[in-house]
């Protein structure tokens, strides 16, 4: 199924090749008619590639021509963005930001042995396990870990023993998918019991109540919907994904041709897994797009609505109309996903939502997205999964494998789209960085460094910036504010952070500042309510004097910061006040 990224790719060059700004600041002067030509060629180029993906299958000659389009697709996607960068430096420019790209290199400068750092976190989580074997220490207790897949022995082993401090009768309840992971669990000290399958009654009422009522149906639905039933499985997955399939769906026809479809299983695949995709294979292009990108989270990991939708929006995987709230738009793409069973065990909190995958569900991003994602979690997965093909979308949580991070970003740097460190990865250089000239999103946190390893002038495209946790890190490069196409920038928890770049007021596209956590940050940026586009900003601090230049906030009268068509009233302080602001659906600021 990877092969339907070629077509939403060509799509968005052509969207691109046609964007505003483009036209308003004509910065392809001389090529006119080479983009002109491109326009009309793109959309008969479109109009083929649906019958060559069909055929894909059956002449394998096709996928590598599909795979050459993909790869020349994103190198045109950066041609184009090249032209919007210089566009908005233009816009920049014009306004008053005279800034030269590179002006502020900065160097990678350790601040302390990473061998003591390694021994603090391994310190942590010795300190955790107490702390968990002194609250159970005697009492009766019943823990419940649910969908549990890590294989790691030396970890259950540890984990058990603090349960084994535990008063008579006390219960540990495991649910897992995989027997290996039962194994390791029990080792000969309990059965493992195996769940009995749905039954038909049940999976018949999950269907109805998502796609429809069968008081009006003639037999033969009924007939048809018996067979859909008994092809679940005992699966309530699968029966979740019928439903949303058959949702508005009421011929007779209709039931019969996606029955058929659902018993199409390739070799080694699992019973439910043509269901899944059946189901995939219904939603809208842009929303297949969506999910298939989240294929870059490992298995059962926990994910952040709100991460996510920046992630989404870092790529342009998010259509927008005129006047549209994009951030509403992709909010609306979530609630699909999880209402099609795609997200699961979604949670949500005062400020954050998240939700999870299944791990079947996963199965079917990974088809779709074929070799360009891979996340790390362990050693194991540099084994069991290929580094040589090109890859766009890499997610590591691996901290103690620094040689085979290099070796990967030597080998791949250069066709990187998006960069996700949740680890510290105390040797990336600035030359490595530098190379992945093609990034959109990059997350580098616990550096033990003062300064941070990029160089905006190599990394032109970027959208999404994650600086966050980076204890030692003061100040930020000046030239960070050349990054005109950056919309997220986080820096939360970067305790001895004490100032933010003077013009910061030229990241015209800049729509979420995270700075929580920020706890010695002395101001604000000047005349930052010139960032008309932000839509998020968890904490403000108010001044009597901004350190960096002119007060935003007058001395003797409340002034305004302005959100969109929005202000917001902000208290002039003489001693400093933190103020906390979240854009909500409304476009406006809360304090």
């Amino acid at each position: 199924m990877a092969e339907f990224l070629v077509r939403p790719l060509l799509s968005a060059v052509t969207n691109k090749a046609s964007s505003y700004l483009v036209y308003q600041y004509k910065v392809m002067e001389g090529m006119e008619q080479q983009r002109k030509a491109l326009e009309r060629m793109l959309p008969l180029i479109l109009s083929v590639i649906q019958d060559t993906e069909e055929k894909r299958s059956k002449k394998p000659e096709l996928s590598a021509w599909l795979d050459e389009l993909k790869k020349v697709s994103y190198e045109a996607i950066d041609v184009f963005d090249e032209f919007k960068y210089e566009a908005l430096r233009r816009e920049a420019k014009k306004k008053g930001h005279d800034a030269t790209l590179g002006k502020g290199i900065v160097s990678l400068f350790p601040h302390r042995n990473p061998i003591v750092f390694r021994y603090r976190m391994e310190r942590d989580r010795e300190k955790a396990l107490q702390d968990l074997q002194k609250e159970v220490g005697g009492k009766k207790y019943l823990i419940v870990l649910d969908h549990v897949w890590n294989r790691d022995s030396d970890k259950w082993g540890k984990l058990k023993t603090c349960f084994k401090k535990g008063g008579m009768g006390s219960v540990v309840l495991t649910t897992t998918r995989n027997a290996e992971v039962a194994r390791i669990m029990v080792i000969g000290e309990v059965p493992v019991h195996n769940l009995e399958k749905l039954g038909e009654a049940y999976l018949m009422e999950i269907i109805q109540s998502k796609a429809f009522s069968l008081s009006k149906k003639s037999d033969e639905h009924f007939e048809v919907l018996r067979k859909i039933v008994q092809r679940c499985d005992g699966s309530p997955l699968a029966a979740q994904s019928f439903g949303s399939v058959l949702f508005n769906r009421t011929t007779l026809q209709e039931w019969k041709d996606i029955l058929a479809k659902s018993n199409i299983c390739n070799e080694g695949e699992d019973i439910i897994f043509p269901i899944l995709r059946l189901s995939y294979d219904d939603l809208p292009l842009h929303i297949k797009r969506c999910f298939a990108f989240c294929a870059i989270f490992p298995k059962d990991f926990e994910i952040d609505m709100e991460t996510l939708i920046n992630l989404w929006l870092a790529h342009d995987l998010i259509p927008l109309q005129e006047d549209d709230n994009i951030e509403m738009v992709a909010k609306h793409i979530f609630n699909e996903l999880v209402w099609r069973s795609f997200f699961q065990d979604v949670q949500k909190f005062p400020l954050q939502t998240t939700c999870k995958i299944h791990d079947l569900m996963h199965d079917i991003a990974q088809s779709a997205m074929g070799e360009e994602c891979v996340s790390i979690v362990g050693r194991s997965d540099y084994r069991s999964k290929s580094l040589e093909h090109p890859r766009y979308h890499f997610y590591s949580l691996d901290d103690d494998n620094t040689i085979l991070l290099d070796d990967f970003m030597r080998k791949q740097s250069s066709t990187l789209r998006t960069l996700l460190f949740d680890r510290d990865y105390i040797h990336i250089s600035t030359s490595l960085l530098s190379k992945s000239s093609s990034l959109r999103a990059l997350r580098l946190r616990y550096l033990n460094t003062e300064s941070l390893p990029i160089r905006p002038r190599h990394l032109l495209h970027l959208r999404y910036l994650d600086i966050s946790r980076n204890y030692h890190v003061k100040v930020l490069p000046e030239d960070i504010c050349t990054l005109y196409n950056l919309q997220t920038l986080i820096l939360s928890d970067c305790k001895i952070l004490v100032g933010l770049p003077k013009d910061m007021k030229y990241m015209t596209s800049l729509r979420h500042l995270y700075t929580n956590g920020c706890l010695r940050l002395k101001c604000m940026p000047p005349e930052l309510g010139q960032l008309t586009s932000i839509r998020t900003l968890t904490y403000f601090v108010a001044l009597h004097k901004l350190f960096f230049g002119p007060s935003l906030i007058d001395d003797d009268h409340d002034d305004k910061l302005r959100h969109g068509d929005d202000e917001v009233t902000m208290k002039a302080s003489s001693n400093g006040e933190l103020v906390m602001m979240k854009a909500n659906s409304d476009r406006e600021l809360v304090v």
